[in-house]
């Protein structure tokens, strides 16, 4: 997000407290609008930290399993939202599309991590092959 890098002091001299917050207002407006999102869905697109801490589980592996299977379905979710563009190469992804998609592996590779240590990797189950 743009910030606005002002002396807030002088601006006060000079037109007082009112006119002051106009022209920081309108100067934070400008500096936000001249760095949009491209494609602007982006915009709204929700922080990938905050979706992860949104779902708790009955314990802590079903927790893990929950927010991992969140953070995978917004990634898909930026794919999906791409149409045509996910097939044209050059076109996917953008910029900003990158970024996002990178957050959200961020957020997902210590998770996925924490998940792999919690299992049992010799473990038999259903569909296991024999083992001899």
């Amino acid at each position: 997000m743009a910030t606005c890098n002002i002396r807030r002091r002088n601006v006060t001299r000079r037109f007082g407290k009112t006119a002051a917050f106009a022209a920081l207002s309108t100067l934070c407006l400008v500096a936000f609008r001249a760095s949009a999102l491209e494609p602007a869905y982006l915009a709204e697109w929700p922080d990938p930290q905050r979706i992860a801490q949104d779902f708790k589980g009955i314990d802590r592996l079903d927790t893990l399993a929950l927010r991992v299977a969140a953070l995978t379905r917004l990634n898909r979710l930026v794919n999906e939202m791409a149409g045509d563009r996910y097939y044209s190469a050059g076109k996917f992804p953008t910029p900003d599309e990158a970024r996002v998609i990178a957050a959200i592996r961020a957020a997902a590779t210590p998770l996925n991590a924490e998940v792999e240590a919690a299992l049992d990797a010799k473990a038999a189950g259903a569909d296991t092959p024999f083992r001899q």
